[in-house]
């Protein structure tokens, strides 16, 4: 059997979905930041789940995106919870196609 060089359950592909992601939150972080001080406004960061088909977003304060690792804004991990006051961080329905 072939390898493909992934780890297992890893599809081609998504370490640069992830890699991109990141740079394009990387880039919403900077513009936010040099708009508005940091002062808790939620702001829209792509999931960086690596899913290439996910168009899912990701509500947090410019201070909870700087403090996350790559590859770990993601709208598909404790979808269930609430927002609360010490962990603001929501998950946006994916934007609808036309």
């Amino acid at each position: 059997m072939a390898t493909t060089g992934y780890p297992p359950n890893e599809a081609p592909g998504s370490r640069a979905a992830v890699g991109i992601r990141r740079f394009a939150n990387d880039k919403i972080a900077e513009a936010a930041a040099s708009f508005l001080p940091n002062d808790g406004t939620w702001f829209e960061f792509l999931c960086e789940c690596g899913d290439l088909s996910c168009r899912a977003l990701v509500q947090m304060t410019l201070g909870e995106y700087q403090a996350s690792s790559p590859g770990s804004v993601s709208a598909h991990k404790d979808t269930e919870r609430t927002a609360t006051k010490d962990d603001q961080s929501r998950v946006s329905p994916p934007p609808s196609r036309m």
